[in-house]
């Protein structure tokens, strides 16, 4: 066929050809586009699969396009739903404190908060259809709630033990590093810290500490660290892991 104005009808059909090769429709999004000069097939979290086709196409060569990416698209599709299950989590393992917490979903504004205790150690957390990242974001604000009663105190008890002072400590969602400790005795710890086992998160909040007295990684502070936490080489491995 020759080129023609793509219509809503070519867009069904390629809807009805990925159903003919068993791949749902969900987290499919077929659209056309004035501004589009390329057949585009893309991924996003909050549009799943994504295909762009330009608003004047052939239609034979468009569909013959979509089948040969058929096993991408599925492909495609099923890495998405497995990383916006990860953002709806069933349960929270916090190692570190020895807990577990049921989720439980409930409608948008049945919880003031976005997160609520029940009993039986579960949360309720608000899930918006329109927003996939809502419940991330509020079990994250819990999480980040729970590693300041949890390990404030935890570091604060160290201190103590070993005879030192730091000025203040923060709780971060920090990326790449677990754990810093400023010139001016400011400690950041990552929240995410709960999922770690306990004798891991020790050998942060003391490596922290030791930074207290030896703000470098110089020969001084490993041999101080060393004193504190005998095993701490097996332990850096272990964390890094």
């Amino acid at each position: 066929m020759s080129a023609e104005l793509t219509s809503d009808s070519q867009i069904t059909a390629i809807y009805k050809l990925l159903s003919l090769h068993n791949v749902p429709s969900n987290l499919i999004l077929v659209r056309l586009s004035k501004r589009a000069k390329h057949l585009i097939f893309q991924t996003s979290l909050v549009k799943g699969v994504e295909i762009v086709v330009p608003h004047v196409a052939d239609y034979e060569w468009l569909m013959n396009q979509v089948h040969n990416k058929i096993q991408w698209i599925a492909d495609a599709r099923k890495t998405i739903l497995s990383q916006r299950n990860d953002l709806t989590p069933k349960q929270i393992h916090l190692t570190a404190i020895n807990e577990i917490w049921n989720v439980k979903l409930v409608p948008v504004n049945k919880t003031p908060t976005g997160v609520s205790i029940a009993e039986n150690h579960t949360l309720m957390t608000e899930m918006d259809s329109q927003d996939v990242f809502n419940v991330a974001r509020n079990l994250q604000k819990w999480v980040h709630q729970k590693a300041k009663v949890s390990l404030v105190p935890w570091l604060e008890e160290f201190a103590q033990d070993r005879g030192l002072k730091f000025n203040t400590i923060r709780i971060k969602n920090q990326v790449s590093r677990w754990g810093s400790c400023s010139d001016k005795g400011n400690i950041n710890l990552n929240g995410r810290l709960l999922f770690l086992p306990r004798h891991l998160v020790s050998y942060v909040l003391h490596h922290e500490l030791t930074h207290i007295e030896h703000l470098n990684h110089s020969r001084r502070f490993w041999e101080a660290f060393s004193k504190i936490v005998p095993n701490s080489r097996d332990l850096r491995q272990e964390l890094k892991c």
